[in-house]
């Protein structure tokens, strides 16, 4: 592999990683300048978090619509569901605004890989998709705090910096009163979101487009994941008995997506494993979700002596986490004496092709 990436830092020196792979280039965003990605990404990135704060508007919007009472008055056969069957009356009750929400986190990907790919101008797929990952999941997070805390975000945030004392407090009193919702949400995931990934190859992909490639999403695919991953740590005190229903996505989740990407999935690029960073970042707001809510449970639930135990935790959590991006930083990144000795293997050198690099968009040069 070629290290030919350097980029001078002031402080630290030269910073080396391994150049992207030719086929994980978007080579229509190579020839765009650094500084104009740069500017585009955080007018993009600055757009994203305007946009969270207000994203409580559909969200609230969407599980109104989708309550059964708001339904009655648009279909009034709706009343008469729950004497003619109620199982079918009680699977609209507790599943339909889940799978309307999920339905409207389904458009996110779309939007976030339309502005990082054609506004911002990022350069490689793989950094795509990452900002894919982390948007989707910042406003699945989002979506969280809202249902938990049935308010406005901004409001909230406002509260919070007026009295963050009140963080644990919201947490504990909010959290517990949500478990339902979102068990049938893990469990909605696990019995329609993976089994419809299926049916989406199956009936839709291998008809109607059979010589397409069938790529995977990484980014959206991965935020869902991380979302459940999240809700399960969060709710393990809680309310344990979301544990298995995690459990069973998980297992459905790693059986649907090993024959995916044995069968299915055509491979695109290679990102050397850096989608477990974000993912890492995700893991970390849930543990840290879990302690603060379990710390707000012990204060008004427990003893003094429980909330005395308690109460190093979050900060466990914020050090495991400081020293896990401390050393994940490091390894993003080689010693200038490695990518030396690697430039000048002979075997490198060899298998180095002068073409590589050729935009396969453009006509061969003539030699």
């Amino acid at each position: 592999m070629v290290l030919s990436l350097l980029c001078l830092v002031s402080l630290t020196g030269w910073r080396v990683s391994a150049a992207p792979e030719p086929r994980d280039l978007v080579w229509q965003n190579v020839k765009k300048p650094l500084a104009q990605t740069q500017l585009h990404h955080n007018i993009g990135l600055a757009a994203t978090i305007f946009c969270l704060l207000f994203w409580s508007a559909p969200v609230t919007l969407i599980q109104a619509w989708a309550n059964v009472g708001n339904l009655a008055k648009w279909i009034p056969m709706v009343v008469r569901l729950n004497e003619l069957s109620p199982t079918i009356y009680s699977f609209l009750t507790s599943y339909l605004p889940v799978l309307a929400l999920m339905g409207l986190q389904a458009c996110l990907p779309y939007i976030f890989q339309g502005m990082a790919q054609g506004y911002e101008g990022h350069k490689t797929k793989s950094a795509i998709q990452r900002v894919v990952l982390n948007r989707c999941f910042s406003y699945q997070l989002a979506s969280f705090y809202v249902t938990v805390l049935s308010g406005s975000l901004w409001d909230s945030l406002a509260e919070i910096k007026e009295n963050p004392s009140q963080l644990v407090d919201i947490l504990a009193g909010s959290l517990p009163k949500a478990n339902v919702y979102f068990l049938s949400f893990v469990l909605a995931r696990a019995c329609s979101g993976i089994p419809f990934l299926l049916l989406h190859w199956q009936f839709f992909c291998s008809k109607c487009a059979p010589q397409e490639r069938i790529l995977c999403a990484y980014g959206y695919e991965a935020s869902n994941v991380a979302l459940v991953f999240v809700i399960g740590l969060t709710y393990s005190f809680i309310a344990p008995a979301i544990l298995p229903a995690c459990a069973l996505y998980f297992v459905f989740a790693t059986l649907a997506y090993r024959w995916l990407f044995n069968f299915v999935y055509d491979e695109e690029f290679d990102s050397n494993g850096a989608f477990w960073y974000d993912l890492f970042n995700s893991m970390f707001i849930g543990m840290l979700l879990n302690t603060l809510s379990l710390l707000g449970l012990g204060a008004l639930y427990g003893s003094s002596l429980q909330v005395l135990f308690l109460t190093p935790l979050p900060f466990v959590v914020l050090y495991f986490g400081l020293r896990s991006w401390r050393a994940g930083w490091k390894s993003q990144w080689t010693s200038l004496e490695d990518a030396v000795d690697a430039e000048q293997d002979a075997a490198v050198l060899d298998s180095f092709k002068p073409e590589l690099y050729a935009d396969p968009t453009e006509p061969a040069q003539p030699e």
